[in-house]
C-alpha cells in the first residue's frame, strides 16, 4: 500500500458518478427484503493536514483511510470517494443493530495512529448514518439525509455519527420544499409574533418544590403550524439567525421572572440556552447585562446554559466570557453533560455553577447498573467541587426517586410536568406550598 502512487489509488476508486450508477442498478435488481446500510464518512480537520505535510501526504492519508473501510466494512460492500475526503461506504445488512455496529467500527478503526515519514497522526472522522430503504428509496433523498446527518455530527464536536433517527425523519430540513420555505421564514418570524416561550419546572429533590425554570422557544408557524425546535434551531443556527432570535428570548426569559418575583415568588430562577454562535458574540456579556439592569432582576437569578460543545468549539474566548459573567453574578451551567466530552476538566477549569446531567442518562435508570454508577458517581463529584447538579428528562417517579437517593439537587421532566405557558407556570407557583400527600401538587391538577 505505501509503495503506490495514492493519487492514482484514489483517483481510480468509484466517485460519486460511479455511486448513481451503481443505485440504479441497486433499484432495479434488488430484492424487496434487501436492507443496506449507507455510511457517509468524512475525516475531521482534513484541511489541517494537507497544508500541514503536503497534499502528497494528505493523499496517503485519504488512501489509507479508504483501505481502513474496506477492510471493516468488508468483501461484500462499496465504497465510493463522494468528495475530496468523504467516503460513502454501502454494505447490506439484516438489522438496524448491524447498521450502528459498522459505523462504531469504521470510526473507531480510523482513529488507529497512521505513520508519515517521521509524524505519527491521529485521525478521527464523523459519519452520518442511513438504512435504505427505510429511511428513503431514492438518492436524493439519501443523500440528503447523509448530508445533513453528517453535519450534525460535526457539529456535535466530532469524532462521532448521526443515525437517521424517527424524530430526524419528521423534520422539514428532509423535505426540500418545505425545508426552504421555512428556513427563509425564521428571520421574520420574531417580527410576525410567531415565536413563543414556553416554560419547564425545574423541582428541588430535597423539598419537592419548584425553584426555577428552564425557557423554552417554540415556533408557531403562519403555514405549517408548530415546527420542532429540532428542525429550527439547526436553521437558526446556519443562517445566523440563532443570534437575534437568542437576544429574544433572553429579553423574554428575564422579563417574565422578573414578572414572578413582582407577583411576590422572588426566590424563582430562570434558566436560558445559550448557543455555540452566540458564545461566538462579542456583545454578549454586555447584552446579558444590559436586559438585567432594564429589567431590574438581580443576576443571580439567571442562569446560562452551554453545551459542552459550545464551549470546546471556542475555549479561549468561552473562558473569558464565562469569567465576566460569573463576576456580574450570572450563574452558568453545562447542558447535557454526558453526551459530548463528559470531562470534569471543564467543571474544574471553567467556572461552573451546575451541571444538567441528559436525559439519555436518566432513561436507563432505574434498571441499568453500570448509567446508575456513573450517575451517581456524577454527582458525587459535582458536589465536591461545590457544584449543584440537576437531572433532565425525569418521566418516572422510580427515575425521580433513584436520583433522590443518589443526592441530586434539582430534576426536570415529564413527571412532574411537560413545558407550559407562562400562565400555567404562575398558577404552578401558587400551588407549590400547598399542604397535601402528593409530593407533586401542581402536576395533577393543572396539566
Amino acid at each position: 500500500m505505501y509503495d503506490c502512487d495514492f493519487a492514482a489509488y484514489l483517483s481510480g476508486m468509484p466517485d460519486r458518478s460511479g455511486f448513481f450508477e451503481w443505485f440504479e442498478s441497486l433499484c432495479q435488481e434488488r430484492n424487496p427484503a434487501d436492507k443496506f446500510a449507507f455510511v457517509l464518512v468524512d475525516i475531521d480537520k482534513f484541511r489541517l493536514i494537507n497544508h500541514a505535510l503536503g497534499f502528497k501526504n494528505g493523499d496517503r492519508v485519504l488512501a489509507e483511510m479508504a483501505e481502513r473501510s474496506k477492510h471493516v466494512a468488508g468483501a461484500d460492500a462499496c465504497l465510493f470517494r463522494m468528495a475530496g475526503d468523504t467516503f460513502l461506504a454501502i454494505k447490506r445488512i439484516s438489522s438496524g443493530q448491524e447498521l450502528r455496529e459498522l459505523a462504531h467500527s469504521l470510526l473507531r478503526e480510523i482513529r488507529m495512529p497512521i505513520s508519515i515519514g517521521r509524524y505519527k497522526l491521529c485521525i478521527s472522522a464523523c459519519a452520518g448514518v442511513c438504512q435504505y430503504p427505510k429511511d428513503g428509496d431514492n438518492v436524493n433523498t439519501l443523500l440528503t439525509k447523509l448530508d445533513i446527518l453528517l453535519e450534525k455530527a460535526k457539529a456535535a464536536g466530532g469524532d462521532n455519527y448521526r443515525i437517521c433517527a424517527k424524530e430526524d425523519t419528521s423534520c422539514f430540513e428532509y423535505d426540500g420544499s418545505r425545508y426552504y420555505e421555512v428556513y427563509k421564514d425564521i428571520g421574520y418570524a420574531i417580527m410576525r409574533n410567531e415565536m413563543q416561550m414556553n416554560y419547564q419546572p425545574i423541582v428541588e429533590l430535597k423539598h419537592n418544590r419548584i425553584v426555577g425554570f428552564e425557557a423554552l422557544l417554540r415556533w408557531n408557524h403562519r403555514k405549517y403550524g408548530m415546527v420542532s425546535p429540532a428542525c429550527f434551531i439547526p436553521m437558526a443556527e446556519k443562517s445566523n439567525d440563532i443570534v437575534p432570535i437568542g437576544d429574544w428570548v433572553l429579553d423574554q426569559s428575564i422579563r417574565q421572572c422578573k414578572a414572578w418575583h413582582n407577583q411576590g415568588y422572588n426566590d424563582v430562577s430562570i434558566s436560558v440556552n445559550v448557543s455555540a454562535n452566540q458564545l461566538k458574540d462579542s456583545k454578549l456579556c454586555s447584552k446579558v447585562k444590559k436586559r438585567l439592569e432594564s429589567w431590574n432582576l438581580n443576576p443571580s437569578f439567571l442562569e446560562l446554559e452551554l453545551t459542552e460543545s459550545a464551549l470546546i468549539s471556542n475555549m479561549d474566548e468561552a473562558h473569558r466570557m464565562l469569567d465576566i459573567l460569573r463576576r456580574m453574578g450570572v450563574e452558568i451551567s453545562i447542558d447535557d453533560f454526558g453526551t459530548g466530552y463528559s470531562s470534569l476538566n471543564y467543571v474544574t477549569n471553567l467556572n461552573i455553577d451546575l451541571i444538567k446531567i441528559d436525559k439519555s442518562y436518566v432513561a436507563a435508570l432505574p434498571n441499568n447498573r453500570k448509567r446508575k454508577v456513573i450517575i451517581s458517581a456524577i454527582i458525587r463529584a459535582a458536589h465536591e467541587l461545590d457544584k449543584k447538579v440537576i437531572a433532565e428528562g425525569v418521566e418516572t417517579k422510580e427515575q425521580c426517586e433513584t436520583l433522590r437517593e443518589f443526592g441530586c439537587d434539582c430534576f426536570q421532566g415529564y413527571f412532574y410536568s411537560k413545558p407550559v405557558s407562562s400562565e400555567i407556570a404562575t398558577k404552578m407557583l401558587a400551588g407549590r406550598h400547598m399542604p397535601t400527600n402528593n409530593p407533586f401538587p401542581c402536576r395533577s391538577s393543572l396539566l
